[in-house]
């Protein structure tokens, strides 16, 4: 038996993005601040795979090529409108703020396919272990609203900042041909849900240079669109992922305590929180198996109570001994998550991470430029009560990155990422996959890779 397969493939992601927008800094329309914007996006992204099969099996010559189409396209529109007025109520000075965000997006993705026999000229869409074309997910349209209000109240070194936002969201699945020839059986479900979070926050002026805040907020997150009706099997793998139509939306309760530095050389903030949930959304957990069809099954479910907590710093330094014009910066995150009723790790929070750059800018303000050193740290303390889970190794990598302020009105900017050319997988990426997956080098970002932008403000 001779056998020899030879795989190539092709990624493009592009994005298109348009905004209008005006802004008074001094109000319009009984405001003393007003803005508003209106948006629209298309991003879409396309993975092509061209596969070439010989084999030789007892003397009988099989030559295949298989071509595979994966696509996936959003489009989003949105309307921001946020404004202020300042007033004093009973010799207080207050800062109203208050608005209103609404976004509509519409979401398909497609995976097509065929396979050639060179040898007899055969053409067929079935290249296992699909018949193609075949959806994930149904097409769908989401829409989100948001209306909020947010007063600071200043009391000499303190300051109060009570708010109150309403959000609701609306989740319309279309069942077409395609996904209901390849999820029979499967109805798609829609969503509609709402809430209204109050948030309650103080800022302590303690020094000239040192602010001590503390937040308490509650929080609201519909489902992602694939999460509720995600439809996909794998035979030749052993998984298949099955779509929750009882998906709830998550609600949180937070309290953060922070402090921050202000000084002639530098600033600095370190943050500690934690965070309460109810109805946690864990995507594409491991829940099951079905020994009548070998199949590994996957499923987002919610988790009734869920904690995490952590620590975040984020600091910027000029030291006299760097030419004017340059910085160094340091940011870092660490957290853990907790199922309060199993006392298990929660798998979807990123391990220890953190950025590392120096950065300058000239001082006309026209031309500038970051060296980056990001770091993430591999993980360790995993829920495998499923099965042993993949767990990809920690990593530091380099992104050299510029721009240049060609006028008032034109910026163009652009990057080399990965410098060094590192092979490597950030955890969410690969969250929940088992160990024993096939071919986990295919979830790597990009290695080195360039990038430019041309910004044009009219």
């Amino acid at each position: 038996v001779i056998d020899r397969t030879d795989v190539a493939g092709d990624d493009e992601r592009r994005r298109t993005r348009v905004s209008v927008g005006q802004e008074w800094l001094h109000g319009r329309f009984g405001t003393d601040y007003l803005r508003w914007r209106l948006f629209w996006q298309n991003s879409e992204t396309r993975q092509d795979t061209f596969e070439a099969v010989d084999t030789f099996i007892a003397g009988r010559t099989t030559e295949l090529e298989r071509e595979r189409l994966f696509r996936f396209e959003q489009d989003l529109v949105g309307l921001e409108i946020n404004a202020l007025n300042d007033v004093e109520i009973f010799g207080v000075d207050n800062e109203i703020a208050y608005g209103i965000e609404y976004e509509a997006a519409g979401t398909a993705q497609i995976r097509d396919g065929i396979q050639r026999d060179l040898l007899t000229g055969e053409t067929t869409n079935r290249v296992a272990p699909d018949v193609y074309p075949v959806r994930d997910f149904p097409l769908s349209t989401s829409e989100s609203l948001g209306t909020y209000v947010q007063d600071r109240i200043s009391l000499g070194p303190v300051t109060l900042i009570p708010g109150l936002r309403w959000d609701r969201f609306e989740l319309r699945p279309e069942n077409d041909a395609v996904f209901a020839a390849d999820n029979p059986g499967i109805d798609p479900a829609g969503l509609v849900d709402d809430q209204v979070s109050p948030k309650f926050g103080v800022l302590w002026d303690v020094a000239s240079n040192w602010q001590v805040y503390g937040q308490y907020a509650e929080g609201f997150r519909a489902p992602p669109v694939n999460d509720v009706n995600v439809g996909f099997t794998n035979f030749q793998f052993g998984y298949t992922a099955l779509p929750n139509p009882d998906l709830r939306s998550e609600r949180s309760r937070g309290y953060e305590l922070g402090l921050r530095f202000t000084g002639g050389r530098a600033t600095a903030e370190l943050a500690a929180f934690t965070t309460r949930y109810d109805d946690f959304i864990e995507p594409l957990q491991v829940v099951g198996f079905d020994p009548l069809q070998q199949l590994l099954i996957f499923q987002s479910v919610n988790v009734e109570e869920v904690e995490i907590s952590g620590l975040e710093f984020q600091g910027r330094m000029t030291p006299a001994f760097l030419p004017a014009g340059m910085s160094l910066n340091l940011s870092g995150a660490y957290a853990r998550g907790e199922n309060l009723e199993t006392g298990a790790p929660i798998n979807s929070v990123a391990p220890l991470n953190g950025v590392l750059g120096l950065e300058y800018a000239n001082p006309e303000g026209r031309w500038g430029g970051r060296f980056l050193a990001r770091a993430a740290a591999g993980v360790d303390n995993l829920d495998e009560s499923e099965g042993a889970l993949l767990q990809p190794a920690g990593y530091v990598v380099y992104d050299l990155i510029g721009y240049w302020r060609i006028s008032d009105k034109l910026r163009l900017s652009g990057g080399v990422f990965n410098l060094t050319d590192h092979a490597y997988t950030a955890y969410l990426d690969v969250q929940g996959a088992p160990a024993d997956i096939t071919n986990p080098e295919r979830f790597e970002r990009p290695g080195r890779n360039v990038s430019l932008a041309i910004d044009w403000i009219f």
